[in-house]
């Protein structure tokens, strides 16, 4: 984690605490530093910008991390569904592939 670049990002979000993308940047800076503080920017994207396909793959590993794999699930067929919907294939692949590997973990 870059700690000037999430000033930058956290200036950025009190111009514009709507936007997607400063949000899940916030999101992926915190994530290896503080789990619990990225799932708030994760939950805030998956709550409020529902079409935003990036988000889905991130958000599912986190709650893996977490041992909420019903959660994790949810999240990985929502993702998917978005991805199909937006057409944004990059996102479908990699979310497939990833929940794929999920359910036979699951197994």
């Amino acid at each position: 984690m870059n700690i000037e670049r999430v000033k930058k990002l956290e200036e950025f979000m009190k111009e514009d605490p709507g936007d997607p993308f400063v949000i899940y940047a916030l999101a992926t800076e915190w994530f290896d530093i503080d789990i619990h503080k990225s799932k708030v920017y994760f939950d805030m994207l998956l709550h409020d910008h529902t079409d935003y396909a990036g988000t889905y793959y991130h958000a599912a590993r986190l709650y893996l991390l977490l041992n909420d794999a019903a959660r994790a699930k949810e999240i990985f067929e929502k993702g998917i569904a978005v991805a199909k919907e937006t057409g944004d294939m990059h996102a479908m692949s990699e979310l497939q592939t990833a929940y794929n590997a999920f359910l036979y973990d699951e197994e």
